[in-house]
């Protein structure tokens, strides 16, 4: 038999030993793909990449679960995250793998599995993954993965349904609901899984319900929809998803409220200007004969009023004593649990969240229970904290109401107060002993909580007041709102500089990723790694190369940050600036070390990224840098390929001009 010649024995020995996946052609979306994610155009990558990962394209598969886990042009949810990931996984994708490993290591969007964990970080390992073989060495040992439960198993029960919806475990819920378990079940009062999960304000186990078809037109015992029932509950973006579902905003219950006459009741702006955007009449009265305007005048949201003035609501009342007597009338039905807003409220719940400060009184010399709790499990003092009543909140207080007491989403009220922005409340919280350390189940304490909401003085008061400064939560919502007094204060007392989120993004990434310098400099300041990566292998240079950012490519650089390290997709800080046109910062990465030749994992070059992207300025830096002109990529194409697929003109015609300058065996010998 003839032997193959050397060259192309080898090619054939390389080509059959690769993955079938490997060599077929990639998806010519996929270009397409990358390029809206390198421009920040996330919207148009994730239509693209939801059409192609449809298809089986791993690749797509994986960009897809990514934009899901960040957020980036789709909203952000971990469950459909990890359910693309674990597709691209599944059919070799490396990348995808580690990620998988990831989401199990930490429970995003799954029951948290460290031996499913282990498992794929071996798999990406032992495809040459370098963060997988850190993360393996790095990984505690795992107990026995949790036993699955039986497909052929009877259906769960109600109670465990409802307690997965109230926990928010979607995840969990799904797997329940492929196992037939009814998405329309309903409890003895009529409230199906919907109507709980909108009560709980969970999106993700609302999003997983509405998917296997949950009714939003479905009423309980009282004749409330789901959308009712979110509103009552105060949670605006629930009852958005629901009305895009298809929810009617005039649906009323017996009673003959709408969501819109509960809103403007509870004084929910936010709510009311979500309802009048979908429809929803303002001139429909309940039973009672009362509209969205005259409940809001009657439970003085007199903000709401006047936003249900601009959009047509009239008072019909012709006389200020005629007011005060139906507002005393309502608050009179409201305190003897006639009003269906406050079904189930204590008399003494109802009086505290409108500030009602006689009324409170009363009912305390008359025995009511200080800390007596309504449906979401709220005491009094918590419902003041949150409405900052504080007059009321500290006559609650003197009737000795327990200020630590949380309720079902473990909100206390001083948490409810720092929230809201009350330093009035806060300040007769923290004198009563309010434990400013406690925090709910997503961890966020009164300080973090502060924080976010961006008040400032609040969360400098709650340090002042033995708050732990140590809080990844508040860390990062300094970071997030640009409060540098807050970030100085809390690292100052102690904090870590280098606390990550969720993706792994260090609180350096994301101050340099906003273009904070002010942040930038305080983390390092007080020795924050400038090398710290996030999934993708991005550390806070390649931010600042990527955005173009000088001055914080400098400070990085003179803190000791790695230059030339790459991320996973093989990209430098060096060719994320080149790809974004940004010479100057080229310049600043620029040292005796640097490749211009160096390829990423896609086999591009600097320059064929800078061509690609029709930068010229930065095109002719790498050329006079000594950039090879006839490299080529994965795909065969070189930079003036490249620049003419583009429609560079003016790129593609330096390339040109350079390419007839040097000669043959200057570009062979060089």
């Amino acid at each position: 038999m003839m032997r193959l010649p050397t060259l192309t024995g080898l090619f054939l020995l390389l080509f059959l030993s690769l993955p079938a996946r490997q060599v077929l052609a990639e998806d010519p979306a996929m270009a397409t793909i990358r390029q809206a994610v390198r421009l920040h155009d996330y919207e148009k990558a994730a239509r693209i990449c939801r059409e192609v990962a449809k298809k089986g394209v791993p690749e797509a598969q994986y960009q897809l679960a990514i934009l899901y886990r960040t957020g980036r042009g789709v909203p952000k949810d971990h469950a459909r995250a990890f359910d693309w990931f674990r597709r691209a996984a599944q059919q070799g994708h490396v990348k995808a793998a580690y990620s998988l490993a990831s989401m199990y290591e930490h429970g995003w969007g799954t029951e948290r599995d460290l031996a499913a964990a282990r498992r794929w970080y071996a798999k990406a390992a032992a495809a040459g993954h370098t963060l997988a073989r850190r993360k393996l060495a790095a990984l505690p040992e795992t107990p026995a993965a949790p036993e699955k439960r039986d497909r052929g198993a009877p259906p769960p029960s109600l109670a465990t349904l409802q307690e997965v919806v109230r926990k928010g475990q979607r995840a969990r819920l799904r797997e329940l609901l492929e196992a037939g378990a009814g998405v329309e079940s309903a409890d003895d009062k009529g409230m199906s899984l919907l109507m709980h999960a909108a009560v709980a304000g969970s999106p993700g186990v609302v999003e997983e319900l509405l998917s296997h078809h949950a009714s939003v037109r479905k009423r309980d015992r009282q004749g409330r929809t789901a959308l009712y029932h979110a509103v009552a509950a105060g949670h605006p973006d629930i009852a958005g998803r629901l009305l895009r579902a298809g929810a009617s905003p005039d649906s009323p219950d017996q009673a003959g409220d709408t969501p819109l006459i509960v809103a403007s009741r509870r004084g929910d702006a936010e709510s009311v200007r979500l309802l009048l955007r979908h429809g929803a009449r303002i001139d429909h009265r309940n039973r009672k004969g009362v509209d969205a305007i005259h409940a809001a005048a009657a439970a003085q949201r007199n903000s709401v009023v006047a936003l249900l003035r601009r959009h047509g609501g009239k008072i019909r009342l012709a006389r200020q004593d005629r007011q005060q007597e139906d507002l005393a009338r309502s608050v009179q039905e409201a305190v003897s649990e006639q009003d269906p807003a406050y079904r189930g409220w204590p008399p003494l719940l109802v009086a505290a969240w409108r500030g009602q400060q006689p009324a409170v009184r009363h009912l305390l010399e008359k025995g009511a229970a200080v800390d007596g709790r309504g449906p979401m499990g709220y005491t009094p003092l918590a419902r003041a904290a949150w409405q900052g009543h504080a007059a009321v909140l500290r006559l609650l207080l003197e009737a000795g109401a327990r200020p630590d007491l949380a309720g079902k989403d473990g909100h206390t009220a001083l948490m409810l107060a720092a929230r809201e922005g009350h330093g009035d409340c806060v300040e007769a919280l923290l004198a009563a002993g309010a434990d400013p350390a406690l925090h709910d189940p997503e961890g966020r304490s009164a300080l973090a909580l502060a924080v976010a909401a961006d008040h400032a003085g609040i969360a400098l008061r709650l340090l002042k007041a033995g708050a732990p400064a140590d809080d990844a939560q508040a860390l990062l919502a300094a970071v997030r709102q640009h409060q540098g007094e807050i970030l100085e204060a809390l690292l100052t007392a102690g904090a870590s500089p280098d606390q990550v989120d969720e993706n792994e993004r260090s609180l350096l990434w994301l101050a340099t990723d906003e273009g904070w310098k002010e942040g930038v400099e305080a983390l390092l300041g007080h020795g924050a790694s400038p090398d710290l990566a996030d999934l993708r292998g991005e550390g806070p240079l390649h931010r600042a190369a990527l955005h173009g950012n000088g001055p914080l490519v400098a400070i990085l650089l003179n803190s000791g940050a790695e230059r030339h390290r790459p991320n996973v997709d093989g990209d430098t800080p060096f060719m994320l600036a080149a790809h974004a046109g940004k010479v100057e910062v080229m310049r600043l990465l620029w040292d005796a070390r640097t490749d211009p030749d160096r390829k990423n994992d896609h086999g591009d070059t600097a320059l064929m990224l800078a061509a690609s992207g029709g930068h010229l300025s930065a095109v002719r830096f790498l050329l006079d840098h000594g950039a090879r002109l006839r490299l080529r990529n994965r795909k065969r194409e070189d930079a003036l390929a490249l620049a003419r697929k583009g429609g560079w003109r003016d790129v593609t015609t330096l390339l040109e001009a350079r390419a007839k300058e040097r000669s043959l065996v200057d570009e062979f010998f060089r």
